[in-house]
C-alpha cells in the first residue's frame, strides 16, 4: 500500500513505524480576561530541579545575613520602643500575652484591640519564653521576614518555573521596602509574610479551581485581615474575581467556591470578632483603629497646606477627644475610691466621667471624620490624588522619611526603599506582560495594587499601605529576570541581541536611580531629589511598555 507524503512511514505498532510523539503537559487554557483555567493536569512549568532547594536556601540565609546586619546596624533597639509609634502597642500587649493576660492593656488592664491580633500572637510564644525583651521580638521579626523570601520563592517556582523563584526570592531577600520592616515590632513583617501566602493560594485556585482550594484561599484572606484589616481586602478583590472567572465550571459551582472562601474568612475571624463583642461597648469586627485613622486623615490640616493627604493627631484627634470631654455631663460623676484624679479613665486623653471604652471612642472620632469628609466633597479629588502619590514618594518625601524614622526605620534605607520600588517597576510590568502572554491569571497582583488604591484613597497616604504591592512586585520582578535571564543566554545568540537593544532604554532609567541613590544616602536636600525622581519616573514610564513589548518579540 502507497503513503501519501504527509502521511508518516509506518504506523505505531507496525515494522519501520516511528515512535509515538511523547504527549506534552496539558496546561491550563485561560478564558480571555485572565480568568481561572481548566484543571490543569501539570503547570506550565516543571516545578523541581534538583539544584532549586539549596539554591533557595541560600537565598534565604543571605536574606537572614542581611536583616540580622540591618538590626545590629541600625541600633533600632537601643531606642525605647515606647518612643517607635504603633511597635509600643504590639510590643506590650504581647508582653502581657506572654504573661497570661489577653490583649489588655500594660498600664490599666482593660481590654484592648487598637490593631488586629495575628503579630501579637506570633509575639506571644518570644514574650512567654523571654520575657520584656524587645530584642527578642525583632528577632521574631527578622526570622518571620526570612520566611517570607521563602515562600516567595515557592511559590514562584510553581508560578513560572524554578529560575524564576530564585530570582523572585533574591528580589524579596534584597528589597528595602521589605528589609526596612523586618527589625520593627510591627505588623508589616507579618503581613508580607501573609499576603506572599495568599498571592500562593490565588495562583494555585485559578489554575485547579475546587473548594478545598477556594476554602484554603478565604482562610488565608481572613488571616490576612488579622494581621492588617486592609488586606482582607483579598477576599473580594482578588478570591471573587478568580472565581467569576472560572468560566469553564457552572454558575452554580462558582457560587459554591465563593461560598467556600467567604465562608472560611469569616471562621478565622470569628474567634476575635466574637472576643471583642463581649469585651466592648459597641461592636468591634477587627479593631478600633478606624475611628482614630478616619478623624486623623480628615480635617482642615490634612485637606490643605504641607500635610495634604496625611495624617496628623494634633490636631485632629485631639479635637475629637475635647469634643468627647464636652459631651461628658456637667458636674462629671464622683470618682471612685483610689482613683488617680489626673487619669481617672485611663486615657490619657479623658480627663472626666463616665469613661469611654476604645470601641465608643472610635465610633466618636470615626463620626468626626466622616462627617468632615461629608462637608468638604469638593476638595476629595485633589486630597485622594495627593494621597495616592504620597504612598508611591511622589510628595510629601521628607514627611514619609520623618515618619518612618519616627517608627524605627533607618532614614537613608527608607529612602533606598523608594527608589529601588521604582526600579522594579520596569520588570514588574514585564512580569504580568510575560504571564498573561502565557495564559496564566494576574488577578492576584492586579489586586494587590488595587488594594494599595482602594486604602489610599479611602484612608491617607502611608508607604506602608504599599506592602501588598511591594509583596506583589517580586512575584512578577522574578519572572522578568528569569525571562531576561534566559533569552541573554549563549544559544539565543538573536534573541539575546534583541534583548540588549530592549534593554537600552530601561539601562538609562537604572543610570538615573543609581544617581539618585548616591544623592539619597548622601541626604542631597529632598526637593531636588523629588524632582530628578519625578523626572525619572516620567522617562520610565515611557520606557517600559517599549521594553516589555520588545522583550516580548526576543
Amino acid at each position: 500500500m502507497s503513503l501519501r507524503a504527509d502521511e508518516p512511514d509506518g504506523a505505531p505498532g507496525t515494522p519501520g513505524a516511528a515512535p509515538p510523539a511523547e504527549p506534552e503537559p496539558r496546561t491550563a487554557a485561560l478564558p480571555e480576561g485572565g480568568g481561572a483555567s481548566e484543571v490543569a493536569d501539570e503547570p506550565p512549568f516543571a516545578p523541581r530541579a534538583p539544584w532549586f532547594t539549596p539554591a533557595l536556601a541560600l537565598v534565604a540565609l543571605a536574606g537572614l545575613g542581611l536583616r540580622t546586619w540591618h538590626l545590629l546596624a541600625s541600633r533600632v533597639d537601643r531606642v525605647p520602643v515606647f518612643e517607635q509609634g504603633d511597635a509600643f502597642w504590639y510590643s506590650t500587649v504581647a508582653i502581657n500575652l506572654g504573661d497570661g493576660r489577653l490583649f489588655r492593656n500594660l498600664f490599666t488592664g482593660s481590654p484592648t484591640a487598637d490593631h488586629p491580633p495575628l503579630t501579637v500572637l506570633l509575639l506571644g510564644p518570644t514574650s512567654w519564653l523571654f520575657g520584656t525583651s524587645t530584642f527578642a521580638q525583632r528577632v521574631t521579626m527578622v526570622v518571620l521576614g526570612t520566611a517570607t523570601i521563602a515562600v516567595v520563592g515557592l511559590a514562584v517556582r510553581n508560578l513560572a518555573g524554578p529560575r524564576a523563584g530564585i530570582a523572585a526570592a533574591a528580589v524579596a531577600a534584597l528589597a528595602p521596602a521589605l528589609w526596612v520592616n523586618d527589625v520593627l515590632v510591627m505588623s508589616e513583617t507579618p503581613t508580607a509574610l501573609v499576603v506572599a501566602l495568599v498571592l500562593w493560594a490565588g495562583i494555585a485556585l485559578s489554575r485547579r479551581p475546587s473548594l478545598r482550594l477556594a476554602a484554603v484561599a478565604g482562610a488565608l484572606c481572613g488571616l490576612a485581615a488579622l494581621s492588617r484589616a486592609e488586606t482582607g481586602l483579598f477576599l473580594p478583590l482578588m478570591v471573587w474575581p478568580l472565581v467569576a472567572l472560572a468560566r469553564p465550571l457552572p454558575a452554580a459551582q462558582r457560587l459554591r467556591l465563593a461560598g467556600a472562601a467567604t465562608l472560611a474568612t469569616l471562621v478565622v475571624l470569628a474567634p476575635w470578632t466574637l472576643l471583642n463583642l463581649g469585651r466592648f461597648e459597641e461592636p468591634v469586627a477587627i479593631s478600633t483603629n478606624d475611628g482614630l485613622t478616619l478623624a486623623g486623615a480628615n480635617c482642615a490640616e490634612t485637606y490643605h497646606g504641607a500635610i495634604t493627604g496625611g495624617w496628623t493627631l494634633t490636631p485632629c484627634v485631639v479635637d475629637g477627644y475635647a469634643r468627647i470631654e464636652a459631651a461628658k455631663p456637667d458636674p462629671a460623676p464622683a470618682l471612685p475610691a483610689g482613683t488617680d484624679p489626673n487619669r481617672p479613665c485611663g486615657d490619657p486623653e479623658q480627663h472626666r466621667l463616665p469613661c469611654l471604652d476604645p470601641s465608643q471612642v472610635s465610633k466618636v472620632l470615626r463620626q468626626q471624620g466622616t462627617r468632615y469628609v461629608r462637608a468638604h466633597l469638593g476638595d476629595l479629588p485633589k486630597v485622594v490624588a495627593v494621597r495616592n502619590a504620597r504612598v508611591w514618594g511622589l510628595y510629601g518625601l521628607d514627611q514619609a522619611i520623618g515618619t518612618g524614622s519616627n517608627e524605627g526605620r533607618t532614614p537613608w534605607v527608607t529612602r533606598l526603599g523608594f527608589q529601588v520600588t521604582w526600579l522594579l517597576v520596569p520588570f514588574t510590568v514585564a512580569g504580568a506582560v510575560l504571564l498573561r502572554r502565557r495564559g496564566t491569571t494576574v488577578v492576584p497582583f492586579v489586586a494587590s495594587v488595587a488594594i494599595v488604591v482602594v486604602v489610599s484613597t479611602a484612608f491617607y497616604g502611608l508607604v506602608r499601605f504599599r506592602l501588598p504591592y511591594d509583596v506583589a512586585s517580586c512575584f512578577l520582578a522574578g519572572v522578568a529576570i528569569a525571562a531576561v535571564w534566559d533569552r541573554l543566554s549563549p544559544p539565543l545568540v538573536v534573541a539575546r541581541r534583541r534583548s540588549q537593544r530592549a534593554l537600552m532604554p530601561l539601562a538609562v532609567t537604572i543610570a538615573i536611580d543609581s544617581v539618585m541613590i548616591r544623592a539619597d544616602i548622601f541626604e542631597v536636600p529632598s526637593a531636588r531629589s523629588t524632582k530628578v525622581m519625578g523626572t525619572s519616573t516620567i522617562l520610565r514610564s515611557a520606557c517600559t511598555m517599549r521594553w516589555a513589548s520588545s522583550l516580548m518579540k526576543a
